[in-house]
């Protein structure tokens, strides 16, 4: 069996929705909100800190 991109990202969200299902099914009322929030917001944060350690380490090598 070949792993094209589309069967991929199919996949992935696939993963991606199992993860949201476990939080409302696990989560009391008010929880599930802020998590599914900070949830969310991973992949935004994690892009934001990949740039500022490539900005850090690109003035390491100008100076």
């Amino acid at each position: 069996m070949r792993w094209t991109s589309q069967r991929l990202s199919n996949r992935k969200r696939k993963i991606l929705k199992v993860y949201e299902d476990d939080v409302n099914k696990y989560a009391s009322n008010a929880d599930e909100h802020k998590i599914m929030q900070l949830y969310r917001s991973v992949p935004r944060r994690l892009a934001k800190e990949t740039r500022s350690s490539n900005t850090a380490r690109l003035k390491q090598v100008r100076v």
